[in-house]
C-alpha cells in the first residue's frame, strides 16, 4: 500500500479541505464501463465494492479496487427481478445490519416496490420481494426482522416487517418540514437515527429521525445539511461512516459543485469538503468508505457523459480523520 508522502511523491494531489490535518488524495480511477451502464449505487463490503448499475438492473463487484488490475465483473442480475418500466433501474445498495447487500430502485409500477437481499460472498439472491405496495427508492436492514425505505413522492420514511411476505409496514415517521420534506430518496441508519436524503424545488438537503428500538412511529424530522443547489436527478444519497472510535460522519454529495461533504454526527457540523472538479467533474453519484491496509479509502461512482462510455469508480485516501476505522456505505444517483 503506498503511503500519502509516496504517492504525493507520484503525482498524487491533496485536495482542499476545511480543516488542514484532514485530506483526501486521489489515488485511481477505475474504468467500469465494460460491465456498467450509468453507475448509481456503491456499496463495500471489506475491499470489495458493489455498484449499481441503472440501465442494466445488475450489481457489479469491483475486487482489488487498490491493485494495478483491479477485476470487474457482474455479480448479481437483478433485470428479472421485477419487471421495470421504461426508463426505470437499479439505483441503490446497501450494506445492511447482517453485513448482506441490500439492492432497490423504483420499478415505475404500483405495486411492484422492489428489493433484495443479496450474500456479498456468492452474488446469490437470499430474497427478493416485487410486489410491495410502495414503490421503494431505498432500503436497509437495521435487525433481524426489519429494514428501513424511502420510497417514491414522500416526505417519510417507513420500517418493513420482513417475517410477512412480502415484507409489510410496521412504522412510518412524520412528515417532514419544508425545506426538508418531499421527494426521499437515500436512506442509512447510524447511532440510532435515520437519515435520508431529498432533492428537488428546495436545495437537496439531508435529514434524520430517531428511532425508538426499531419503529420510528410519528417520530418528528431534524435538519442535517443542505447543498448548494436544487438538482433534478432522480434520487440523491445519503451516507454514513460508522467508526469503530472517535467521530463518526454523515457523507453527502454536492455534485454541480464537485464536492463530497463529511458532516459529524454529534453536532451536525461540516468536518471536511473534498472538492476535485478534476476527477469528479459534476457527475459524481455515490460513494463509500472501505479500509485496506489499515488506511481509509473513499470510493464514488461517477457515470460518464454518455453511458456506458466513461462509466468509472474513483478512489480517493482519506487521512487524518482519527480513531479507530469502520465502515459503511452511502449513495447517490
Amino acid at each position: 500500500m503506498k503511503s500519502l508522502k509516496f504517492a504525493l511523491a507520484t503525482g498524487m494531489v491533496a485536495l482542499a479541505a476545511t480543516t488542514s490535518a484532514q485530506t483526501a488524495t486521489f489515488v485511481k480511477s477505475i474504468d467500469i464501463s465494460s460491465v456498467s451502464n450509468f453507475p448509481t449505487g456503491i456499496a463495500a463490503v471489506g475491499t470489495d465494492l458493489f455498484v449499481a448499475s441503472f440501465n442494466n438492473q445488475d450489481l457489479i463487484k469491483i475486487t482489488d479496487p487498490l491493485g494495478a488490475t483491479p477485476t470487474v465483473a457482474q455479480a448479481t442480475d437483478l433485470s428479472s427481478a421485477v419487471t421495470w418500466g421504461s426508463g426505470r433501474g437499479l439505483g441503490s445498495v446497501n450494506v445492511g445490519s447482517d453485513g448482506n447487500l441490500y439492492a432497490s430502485g423504483d420499478s415505475g409500477t404500483a405495486n411492484s416496490g422492489f428489493w433484495a437481499a443479496i450474500n456479498p460472498a456468492t452474488g446469490a439472491i437470499i430474497r427478493a420481494d416485487n410486489t410491495i405496495a410502495n414503490r421503494l427508492n431505498a432500503v436497509t436492514r437495521i435487525d433481524a426482522n426489519t429494514l428501513v425505505a424511502t420510497y417514491v413522492l414522500t416526505s417519510n420514511v417507513s420500517t418493513y416487517d420482513t417475517t410477512a411476505a412480502p415484507a409489510t409496514v410496521g412504522s412510518t415517521s412524520a412528515n417532514a418540514v419544508a425545506p426538508y420534506n418531499a421527494n426521499f430518496r437515500d436512506v442509512a441508519v447510524l447511532n440510532g437515527f435515520v437519515y435520508y436524503s431529498r432533492n428537488g424545488t428546495n436545495p437537496d438537503a439531508i435529514g434524520r429521525y430517531p428511532l425508538t428500538g426499531n419503529s420510528v412511529a410519528s417520530a418528528a424530522g431534524e435538519a442535517v445539511w443542505q447543498s448548494s443547489s436544487t438538482n433534478s436527478v432522480a434520487a440523491y444519497g445519503v451516507g454514513v461512516w460508522d467508526r469503530t472510535t472517535g467521530e463518526d460522519y454523515v457523507i453527502g454529495i454536492d455534485f454541480p459543485q464537485s464536492k463530497v461533504v463529511f458532516i459529524k454526527a454529534s453536532d451536525k457540523t461540516v468536518a471536511y469538503e473534498l472538492t476535485d472538479v478534476t476527477n469528479l467533474g459534476t457527475s459524481a453519484r455515490d460513494a463509500a468508505v472501505f479500509t485496506s491496509g489499515g488506511n481509509d479509502y473513499l470510493a464514488v461512482t461517477k457515470p460518464g457523459a454518455t453511458p456506458p462510455t466513461g462509466d468509472s469508480v474513483v478512489i480517493y485516501q482519506l487521512t487524518g480523520f482519527g480513531g479507530g476505522t469502520g465502515v459503511q456505505n452511502w449513495m447517490n444517483y
